[in-house]
């Protein structure tokens, strides 16, 4: 009975070696896979920044380019409300001739 007892001792040693020697593999197997996805992400990831510093200097041209036009867009309110103006003018003059 000692004997069977040793040899199981002994086979559940060598079990727990064998499940510790996988585990560390795993272990490294997943330090290896992330290491290669940050690898192959890190091209993507500098288009994308290089995109976002792209679109980020248009929209700050775009946003240049209209303020240089905003007295432009204020001159034609002004001028809408003179033709506002005129027009009321001239109903109340033709009211007064008829």
């Amino acid at each position: 009975m000692g004997t069977a007892r040793d040899v199981a001792v002994i086979v559940l040693a060598v079990a727990s070696l064998i499940s510790l020697g996988l585990l560390i593999a795993l272990v490294i197997a997943i330090i290896r896979f992330f290491k290669q996805i940050r690898i192959d992400l890190k091209p993507l990831i500098d288009s994308g920044k290089l995109t976002l510093d792209t679109l980020k200097e248009f929209f700050q041209l775009f946003g240049e380019s209209l303020s240089a036009l905003a007295p432009l867009s204020k001159v034609g309110q002004r001028s809408s409300r003179w033709i506002r103006v005129f027009r009321t003018v001239t109903k109340l003059v033709r009211r007064r001739k008829s």
